[in-house]
C-alpha cells in the first residue's frame, strides 16, 4: 500500500543544506568550462547581476551565452554531458577538502534526526551536476545522508522541473515500485523549487536560508516555509504526520 511507503524527502543543496557564499568557485567553474567550450571570450565568463540560484548548471551555461551574443542550439543539448563532466572534475579538484563550516547552522542536526526514522528516505534535487553535489556534501560532512543513487541533478536536464519526477522514479526504481506524489516532500530555498515541486504533484517545504525572503518564498505558496533548521525540522515533522494526505492540488 502506498500509506506504507516511506516518506521521500527531497533536498536542495546551496542554501538548503550548504551555504553558497562559504563555497565559491563552483560558477566560476561553470562560466569557465563554459567559455572554454562554446566560446565567447572573457566577458562572457561574467557573472555579475546574474541570480543563479534555483537554476541548473546548463541553464547559467545558456544563460551566460546569450548574455554574450553567443548563438546557441542544439550545441548545448549534445555536449551536456562532457560539460557537466568536465565542470565536476574541475570543481572536485578545487574544492577545499574541509566545507563543516558552511553547511548550514542546525541542518546535520535535522539530517541525523531524519536519517533515524525509518519512515524517511534522503535524496537531493539540485542544480548541480550530480559529482559537484557529490564533493560539496562530502566535504561538509553531510554525504553520508544522501544515498548517490536518489535524486535529480543538474547534469540530468536543463529544465529544471524535470528533476523531481526524475528523482522519484529513481527512487522507485531502487524501492520497488514508482514513488507516490503524496509521499514526497520537496525541501528547497528558492521560488523554482516550489515551481518543480508543484509541476509534479508533490509538496513543498520552502526555507529562506539564502538570497529569498520568507516574504518572497510565502508568495509562491509553497506548503510551509522555514526560517532556521529548528523551523525546518518541525515543518518537516508536520508534513509527514499526515498519513495518506492528498496529492498536493495548489
Amino acid at each position: 500500500m502506498r500509506g506504507d511507503r516511506p516518506w521521500l524527502l527531497l533536498f536542495g543543496v546551496g542554501d538548503t543544506l550548504i551555504c553558497r557564499a562559504k563555497t565559491p568557485g563552483h560558477l566560476e567553474v561553470v562560466a569557465e568550462v563554459t567559455v572554454e567550450m562554446f566560446g565567447g571570450g572573457p566577458a562572457l565568463g561574467s557573472l555579475a547581476g546574474m541570480r543563479t540560484a534555483g537554476m541548473t548548471e546548463l541553464r547559467i551555461a545558456r544563460e551566460l551565452l546569450g548574455r554574450a551574443g553567443v548563438p546557441v542550439g542544439p550545441e548545448l543539448d549534445r555536449e551536456a554531458g562532457m560539460f557537466c563532466g568536465e565542470v565536476s572534475r574541475r570543481y572536485a579538484a578545487r574544492c577545499p577538502d574541509d566545507l563543516t563550516a558552511a553547511a548550514i547552522p542546525g541542518i546535520p542536526g535535522v539530517l541525523a534526526e531524519l536519517e533515524a526514522r525509518p519512515d524517511v528516505v534522503l535524496g537531493l534535487v539540485t542544480g548541480c551536476a550530480r559529482g559537484v553535489a557529490e564533493t560539496k556534501l562530502a566535504a561538509a560532512g553531510l554525504g553520508r545522508y544522501f544515498p548517490s543513487s536518489i535524486g535529480g541533478f543538474g547534469d540530468d536536464a536543463e529544465d529544471r522541473q524535470l528533476l523531481v519526477p526524475l528523482a522519484r522514479a529513481r527512487a522507485g526504481r531502487k524501492h520497488g515500485s514508482e514513488w507516490p506524489r503524496e509521499r514526497t516532500v520537496v525541501i528547497g530555498d528558492t521560488p523554482s523549487d516550489v515551481v518543480c515541486a508543484r509541476a509534479d504533484g508533490v509538496r513543498c517545504v520552502a526555507v529562506a536560508f539564502g538570497d529569498y525572503t520568507e516574504a518572497d518564498l510565502t508568495a509562491v505558496h509553497p506548503q510551509r516555509v522555514a526560517c532556521d533548521a529548528g523551523q525546518l525540522l518541525t515543518a518537516i515533522e508536520l508534513e509527514t504526520i499526515r498519513e495518506g494526505a492528498a496529492r498536493c492540488t495548489l
